[in-house]
């Protein structure tokens, strides 16, 4: 029992200590860091189409990144559902790898048309 207290206080001012060297050097290092002087995102020289271009791309590249992020959760969510039902006993493990190789397939397709998207774009 009295491990344990002595545990049990040790924690605390392990905690203590921890939250107190944080703050102070948290602060510290973002006003000596800083961020990145911003950049203009201004119109130069009246190139308007050069700007929307510019914009366009940007958006594309978060939009390919965001679908590519989604379609990969979306085939690890489908192939550890298949898993834990061969798990159960529910699937055999045929079902699992024509899943694993459905979902790998679809991966390369999607990657690659969101980068043959963005040679175009840029």
């Amino acid at each position: 029992m009295k491990t344990l207290n002595l545990f049990s206080h040790l924690g605390r001012k392990l905690g203590v200590w921890l939250t107190l060297s944080i703050m102070t050097f948290s602060n510290a290092a973002l006003a000596s860091g800083g961020l990145p002087n911003p950049v203009g995102d201004q119109v130069q020289n009246g190139d308007y189409i050069a700007w929307f271009r510019k914009q366009f791309g940007d958006a594309y590249t978060f939009l390919a990144e965001s679908a590519s992020m989604v379609t990969f959760f979306v085939v690890a969510t489908a192939i550890i559902l298949t898993f834990v039902g061969v798990i159960n006993g529910k699937k055999e493990w045929k079902d699992l790898f024509v899943v694993a190789g459905t979902g790998a397939v679809i991966l390369i397709v999607v990657f690659f048309l969101f980068n043959e998207g963005d040679g175009i774009v840029a």
